[in-house]
């Protein structure tokens, strides 16, 4: 698994290629535990919202497995 110093760095990466990005953050989909995580408004907190997507993202695959879809859900890096 790669540390947290990694991660930012993809994180400043996604940051320098991706225009008015609020956000980004790794979330470690198992436990919905942010590994890394990179806001630029002080008022999102994204620890939270990391948290609940992990889940809409369980919810999802659950849902297609269920419907037997061969489809795949794109990650990142």
């Amino acid at each position: 698994m790669a540390n947290e110093k990694a991660l930012l760095e993809v994180i400043h990466k996604i940051e320098a290629d991706v225009g008015g990005m609020i956000a980004a953050a790794a979330v470690d989909l198992e436990s919905g535990m942010t590994l890394a995580a990179k806001s630029n408004r002080a008022d999102f907190d994204l620890s939270v919202a990391s948290a609940y997507n992990s889940e809409l993202v369980k919810q999802k695959l659950k849902i297609m497995n269920a419907l037997n879809l061969k489809a795949t859900l794109e990650t990142c890096c």
